[in-house]
């Protein structure tokens, strides 16, 4: 009798996805892997691109025993597979954690392919070697440098500071930095966090069965792409909201800039900063390389673009216009029956779960593994604290309560009325409480009507007494 046959890899890729990703977004995916909390464990790898909204837009996604060469082989061939002919595309970009041997697998399998590395995850590394506020302030200023003369700038700073710092730094591939991003996936992001978006986006079912896990991110994804076409169909105007907001933006940094045309299409452009920039609208670059690299106009742009009073969305990528953003969610992720409808049709049987893994030792509490120079968790005990009255500014009773005693002084044995008492007299030796003490609660309804009239006799003789004096002035 053969054996029914045991899970060991997944991998998914819906078609309303990849169709997505090819006709409405940048060549721009990152990638990274998930770990599951359920009976079986196992990783949840993931393709993640982004809209031109800049909203994260799940391509393909699988699960796989562990994480290591063989497993992200198997991944990312599906995924050249998947992707036809978009996978030759000569700007498709790939940003990772830079996970040993990863690099190598995709130079394998996708040869025209770029490469980034996240700064978040090297500068974990690098804090764990050399932890200092300035050289935290140059690291993040030269990954974000867009050309090369800055970023040669920022690194020899750190290297007055520590040469050690440097050495560690230049070791590594310029691939963390912007200044050596390609410029065809109009992309400046230096993070991974749309893949750890996407995980967030997960993590309600990380602990239930592999096929529960799949089901349900089809399930999200099938409601998001619906909820985003319609939002889409009420957008006015001709880029997307994000790059809306950026464009007004750039567009009061730029009223500081000074233009001096070359001709046409050439500009020479003095930022705030006394920096000069060469422009050119033909060919769409500019000095400080920010339009190359992002494919949204910077100030320089934009302070040049106001001197020919043309429209500056005319300028973005073809990637944040509206059109290309409806491209991008056209296809609908069709229903489907529940799963104990389905026709197993295979001779096989039944796919058996993988088998258990019992680890050596005590289980781990499961806490996550602290990155370097993270601080531990703490446990916080929840604060408790007395009431304390509006009205009378005292520990023991709030606004509604206030007539039936105080905490503060009470002892055993005593009784409510007589903390009131006490309350009392303490009003009418102060004086100037002498307002206070004649609020009464439901618990004083017996002397309510006395109090009262002892303040309307008050008020009585009080404007007495005024018109009194008014009569003996006059007289």
């Amino acid at each position: 009798m053969q054996a029914s046959p045991i899970f060991k890899r997944l991998f998914v890729c819906l078609y309303a996805c990849k169709e997505d990703f090819v006709n409405g977004c940048r060549p721009f995916l990152g990638i990274d892997g998930y770990h599951l909390k359920g009976q079986y464990g196992g990783v949840l790898l993931s393709a993640v691109s982004i809209d031109g909204n800049n909203e994260v837009l799940p391509i393909a996604h699988g699960v796989v025993e562990i994480k290591n060469k063989a497993s992200w082989r198997f991944f990312l061939e599906c995924l050249y597979e998947a992707l036809g002919i978009a996978g030759d595309n000569t700007s498709l970009t790939f940003i990772s954690d830079g996970q040993k041997g990863l690099t190598n697998v995709i130079h394998d399998i996708l040869p025209n392919a770029h490469i980034q590395n996240c700064s978040r995850h090297i500068y974990m590394n690098f804090k764990g070697k050399y932890n200092s506020l300035l050289l935290k302030k140059y690291f993040w200023e030269a990954s974000t440098a867009p050309t090369m003369h800055l970023f040669q700038s920022v690194m020899n700073s750190i290297k007055e500071i520590n040469i050690k710092a440097y050495e560690w730094l230049m070791k590594l591939p310029a691939l963390w930095s912007r200044h050596a991003f390609h410029i065809g996936c109009k992309n400046d992001a230096i993070t991974n966090n749309m893949t750890e978006s996407f995980n967030s986006w997960v993590g309600d079912f990380h602990s239930k069965p592999i096929l529960s896990v799949i089901d349900n991110i089809r399930i999200k994804i099938m409601d998001k792409f619906n909820k985003r076409y319609y939002q889409i169909r009420s957008l006015n105007g001709i880029v997307t909201p994000v790059v809306k907001k950026k464009i007004a933006e750039v567009y009061e940094l730029s009223r500081k800039c000074k233009v001096y045309l070359c001709n046409a299409d050439e500009f020479e452009v003095v930022d705030s900063f006394h920096i000069r920039h060469v422009v050119n609208l033909r060919l769409r670059t500019c000095g400080c390389k920010d339009w190359e690299l992002s494919g949204i106009p910077c100030k320089n742009v934009v302070a040049a673009i106001a001197h020919k009073r043309e429209k500056i969305e005319d300028y973005c990528a073809t990637y944040f216009t509206k059109e290309k953003y409806m491209k991008t969610y056209e296809h609908i992720i069709f229903p489907i029956p529940d799963v104990s409808e389905l026709d197993i049709g295979s001779d096989l049987g039944v796919v058996q779960p993988p088998l258990l893994k019992t680890g050596v030792g005590r289980p781990s509490k499961g806490e996550r593994k602290r990155e370097p120079g993270e601080a531990p968790l703490a446990h916080f005990r929840k604060k408790t604290r007395s009431l304390r009255s509006e009205i009378y500014k005292r520990l023991g009773h709030n606004k509604r309560t206030f007539g039936r005693g105080s905490l503060e002084g009470k002892k055993k044995g005593s009784s409510s009325h007589r903390s009131v008492r006490k309350e009392r007299r303490r009003d009418d030796d102060d004086p100037d409480d002498a307002r206070l003490s004649q609020i009464v609660t439901r618990s004083q309804t017996s002397t309510t009507t006395d109090v009262g009239d002892s303040v309307q006799a008050r008020l009585k003789r009080k404007m007495t007494d005024k018109w009194e004096k008014r009569k003996a002035r006059k007289k």
